[in-house]
């Protein structure tokens, strides 16, 4: 997988299996209208599982 984000992270989504369940390309690559992410937006967004908002919050704790 070709990619800039640090190695410690490909490595924790894939063992993850975050790839399964990543909310932003199913809702994101959906859409061409803007959609606010990050861990600051999961609120506004009560139709992502408990798991897809840990997998947004460990994103923004690796940056």
């Amino acid at each position: 997988m070709a990619t800039t984000l640090p190695e410690a992270w490909t490595s924790h989504y894939r063992d993850s299996g975050y790839e399964q369940i990543d909310p932003f390309l199913s809702y994101c690559c959906a859409t061409l209208t803007p959609i606010g992410t990050g861990s600051d937006y999961c609120p506004d967004y009560d139709y992502l599982s408990g798991r897809q908002q840990q997998l947004i919050h460990e994103a923004a704790e690796f940056g």
